[in-house]
């Protein structure tokens, strides 16, 4: 120690020396620590920290993809569902006689009387065939809100043109409705 003292040329007395070193060598020593030790941890640590939220997100990106698509079995079985249900609404034929049997039903169940049903000159466009459809009915105003109802809930894809409502003749609580509908088909290519 005495020769580090002479060298350095610490003037003064040996203890003075002595306690002059110990001095810098304990300041030295945190700076030392901080610098071997401490900054590096840190560093890492904030490393580490960056690389779990970027694991967060991609766990979370990968769950809200899980959540926001069913899985191929359920995905297969509602498509299924879908196809058949605008299989239903567009048929591949025109089916003309079941759609009138159908709103003869509705028009009786809904408490009203069809008095005429002229179907009009089915036309092609696009690969989709229209066939529009004039009716006229008489009933209340309840009966005829309950068939309009029935018409958009049905399974076919029918679309109301036109309507006109006219206060009946016979009675005072009768309308005369005439519709213009439209029904479609989608046939096999």
């Amino acid at each position: 120690m005495e020769k580090l003292g002479e060298k350095l040329k610490i003037p003064g007395s040996r203890g003075q020396r002595f306690f002059v070193l110990a001095l810098a060598g304990t300041l030295l020593l945190p700076l030392c620590f901080y610098i071997v030790l401490h900054r590096p941890l840190q560093l890492a640590a904030a490393d580490f920290r960056q690389q779990g939220a970027q694991a967060e997100k991609t766990v979370t990106a990968i769950a809200n993809f899980q959540n926001a698509h069913l899985p191929l079995q359920d995905y297969q079985g509602d498509l299924g569902r879908r196809e058949k249900r605008a299989r239903q609404a567009l048929p591949g034929s025109m089916e003309q006689g079941e759609f009138l049997v159908a709103l003869d039903r509705l028009a009786v169940r809904s408490h009203l009387r069809i008095l005429s049903v002229v179907p009009g000159k089915a036309a092609a466009d696009e690969g989709r065939h229209c066939l529009p459809v004039k009716l006229q009915l008489t009933g209340n105003y309840f009966s005829l809100l309950h068939f309009l109802q029935g018409l958009q809930q049905g399974e076919r894809l029918v679309v109301i043109n036109s309507l006109t409502v006219k206060q009946g003749k016979d009675r005072e609580d009768a309308l005369t409705a005439e519709l213009g509908l439209s029904i479609f088909s989608v046939p096999d290519e």
